[in-house]
């Protein structure tokens, strides 16, 4: 039976041999380098290349400073590695892809509806919550980026603290909350997290990310326990799927957070399970939630234009009578 090669991640570009034969790589590893972090890499090792006593594996890694990561790899069968392969594979990459394309098409549906009803500002705050995801999600799955490296990391990771602000700011819209200062606090939280993490000079840019996202994290919990306070006082009809949508968010967020915490004294297995199984889970939930949302305010929208249908009927009736 044919033996295969499995990694399941590394950052940031990596190129393989077996024996001095070159088995593969991820794409170009000059600047901008091609972006494979979020992807695995399977290769089979041909029979012809094998020799009796030992066998060699090379692996080149290129990465910018301070983010290369290279996760244990796997040899054996391939009809045992390819199966979790392809999983992780769809997973990670086939499917974030799908979910982007969609959330990039709903934004501009909601974003649509926004621009003939501009008297409800939920509609633009909830389709720009969309496009600042569907933007960040490019950093996912897109290979070659068309600029640097660096700044489509910066770019990425702002979109990621745009998202939050932009759902606060929906959250307050669909619960009929006006607050000026929390909202203009908002927006200068948001200019702040741009110009942390735009600094390396000051704070390793990955810590300043985790800075950022955890007041993320924060702003979703904040809503989170608005809504439920609304959905407190009787009103489950308008706001309970908001809220369990929110309580997705916030648990698929406490888990992305705990496994992105530096535990580098862990004993050797438990490293090893945490880096095989290090998967983001916001990045699939997050999506899912949006477009989830996506159908509910669209609902929302069909309902209240029956309304007012039914109400011009009655209307009309009266007037005839």
């Amino acid at each position: 039976e044919p033996w295969g090669l499995y990694l399941w991640w590394l950052n940031l570009n990596g190129a393989f041999y077996f024996n001095g034969a070159f088995l593969g790589d991820g794409g170009r590893f000059s600047e901008p380098i091609a972006r494979n972090w979020n992807k695995p890499f399977f290769f089979v090792l041909p029979a012809s290349l094998w020799k009796p006593g030992d066998n060699e594996i090379l692996i080149r890694l290129h990465s910018d400073p301070g983010w290369g990561i290279l996760s244990p790899i796997e040899v054996g069968p391939v009809s045992r590695l390819r199966p979790d392969f392809e999983l992780r594979r769809f997973l990670q990459v086939d499917l974030t892809r799908g979910l982007t394309i969609t959330l990039l098409v709903a934004s501009t549906l909601v974003l649509a509806v926004w621009w003939r009803r501009r008297h409800d500002p939920q509609y633009f705050w909830f389709g720009l919550a969309c496009l600042m995801w569907g933007v960040f999600s490019t950093y996912l799955v897109l290979r070659d980026p068309p600029m640097s490296g660096p700044v489509f990391r910066w770019l990425s990771h702002l979109a990621l603290d745009a998202w939050a602000v932009c759902m606060a700011l929906f959250v307050h819209r669909y619960l009929g909350i006006r607050r000026p200062r929390q909202e203009k606090l908002l927006g200068l939280l948001l200019v702040g997290a741009g110009t942390l993490t735009a600094l390396p000079a000051l704070i390793w840019q990955g810590y300043a990310f985790m800075v950022t996202h955890t007041l993320t994290f924060m702003i979703i919990a904040w809503q989170a326990l608005r809504v439920f306070g609304h959905w407190r006082k009787g009103r489950w009809r308008e706001h309970g799927l908001l809220g369990i949508a929110l309580g997705a968010l916030l648990l698929a967020g406490l888990h992305d957070l705990l496994l992105a915490l530096p535990l580098d004294n862990l004993p050797s297995e438990l490293a090893r399970i945490r880096l095989k199984y290090h998967f983001i889970l916001l990045h699939l939930a997050a999506p899912i939630v949006l477009l989830f949302l996506t159908g509910h305010l669209g609902r929302r929208f069909a309902d209240a234009l029956y309304d007012a249908e039914t109400l011009n009927r009655e209307l009309e009736s009266r007037v005839e009578a």
